[in-house]
């Protein structure tokens, strides 16, 4: 369904794996009456092979299938390492050996990376408890997607590293999600003025 409806399957696919995608799809898409993005929606020039949509697509894929309920997850509060390891999934034997439908690779075993697992904890999970726990109403959600921030590595990107090429370190991912937010609300629209650290700036100089 996720291949299919992200407009990656064809009729004409000479691999036995894509071909039972396609037949499987044909099935769900005239039971369901699913809609198809265009393959070009997808980006792949100039992305590294295993980041490729493919392989993205195929390890969603997996999780949703080995996976219970995530709100159900959330609720038990796991410990980060639990959390890693709800990530950590294994893919079908087929994309070990190719990035794309019917170009074969050198088999490598395609698993989400630590960093990565770390930004989709950072950048999905805990803002999925923000969002259920203003429908519901739960601080101790809220306290406990603080906790994770506060306990993972800070996030380094771009905009970080403008904070660190000034002496300002952060040390969690709680302090590199504030250091964003910061530069997204005053630095990137030139609020100088109006941002405590932008007013400091100013009196050093």
């Amino acid at each position: 369904m996720l291949f299919g409806t992200a407009g990656l399957l064809h009729s004409k696919f000479k691999d036995t794996y894509p071909q039972a995608l396609y037949t499987e799809y044909q099935f769900l898409k005239h039971k369901y009456n699913l809609q198809e993005l265009k393959k070009e929606h997808w980006l792949f020039f100039k992305t590294q092979p295993r980041n490729f949509p493919t392989i993205r697509l195929a390890q969603l894929a997996q999780l949703l299938n080995q996976s219970n309920s995530l709100f159900h997850f959330i609720e038990s509060k796991p410990t980060l390492t639990q959390i890693q390891n709800y990530f950590n999934v294994s893919i079908s034997d087929y994309w070990n050996c190719h990035f794309i439908f019917e170009e074969f690779s050198k088999q490598v075993e395609k698993k989400i990376g630590k960093s990565t697992i770390n930004l989709l904890i950072i950048n999905v999970f805990t803002p999925f408890i923000y969002f259920t726990t203003n429908t519901y109403d739960n601080e101790a959600l809220r306290e406990y997607a603080l906790e994770l921030l506060y306990k993972l590595p800070p996030e380094i990107n771009h905009k970080t590293k403008l904070f660190t090429s000034v002496n300002f370190k952060t040390t969690s991912a709680l302090e590199s999600q504030a250091v964003i937010e910061l530069h997204d609300h005053y630095c990137k629209t030139k609020q100088c003025l109006q941002c405590t650290f932008g007013q400091e700036i100013i009196k050093i100089v």
